[in-house]
C-alpha cells in the first residue's frame, strides 16, 4: 500500500495524518501498527495536535489510542 506520497507503506515507521472537520484541523503523528485486510492503516497515536498549533498530550494521555486511516491520507513524519 502506498501513502500520500506514492511511497511504500512501512509498518513501524512514523506517519500523520489530517483532518479538517467543520473548521478545526486535527493532525494526529503516529506509528503504523498494522495493514487491515480491508485495505486501511491503523495508526497508533502519539501526538495530537488541533488548529491552535499546540500539541494536547491530555487528548492521547492515559490510553492507547489509534485510529483506522485511508493509506492515501498518511504522510511520513520525522519524529
Amino acid at each position: 500500500m502506498k501513502d500520500a506520497l506514492s511511497n511504500e507503506i512501512i509498518i513501524g515507521n512514523s506517519y500523520g495524518v489530517a483532518r479538517n472537520k467543520c473548521g478545526q484541523n486535527t493532525i494526529k503523528i503516529g506509528v503504523v501498527t498494522k495493514i487491515t485486510p480491508f485495505g486501511f492503516a491503523l495508526l497508533k497515536i502519539d501526538k495530537e495536535y488541533i488548529s491552535d498549533g499546540f500539541e494536547h498530550p491530555e487528548l492521547t494521555k492515559g490510553f492507547y489510542k489509534s485510529v483506522k486511516v485511508k493509506p492515501f491520507m498518511l504522510f511520513p513524519v520525522n519524529k
